[in-house]
């Protein structure tokens, strides 16, 4: 690699840097396609989330219109801007129990 004199070949040189560019490439490539394939997992499980989300909130408001009719569409609007999937799933279970629409609105309203 050094030549005689203690001098480095320029085609060494130029090797070296060559691999080196190779290897960055292939690290970029790498980190690249890992980025894309988490993106991606992560997209999916948030979409997976988004859409059983709106999947309780129509199953409870055909309940509680099927249940209660149009005096539900107040109560309707709320669940519609609920965010939250554990208090959707909550209500889920108590809108197939309640007696009145005042039990479920009590259930929407509590912090539970």
């Amino acid at each position: 690699m050094v030549g005689e004199g203690g001098e480095i070949n320029l085609l060494e040189i130029e090797f070296f840097r060559k691999a080196y560019e190779k290897v960055l490439q292939q690290g970029k490539e790498e980190g690249l396609k890992e980025g894309i394939q988490k993106g991606l997992r992560e997209g999916l499980k948030e979409g997976l989330k988004e859409g059983l989300k709106e999947g309780l909130k129509e199953a409870i408001e055909l309940v509680l219109l099927s249940k209660f009719g149009d005096k539900a569409k107040g109560v309707i609007k709320k669940v519609k801007q609920i965010d939250d999937l554990k208090k959707l799933k909550e209500l889920k279970k108590q809108v197939l129990k309640v007696k009145s629409l005042k039990d479920f609105e009590r259930k929407l309203n509590s912090k539970r």
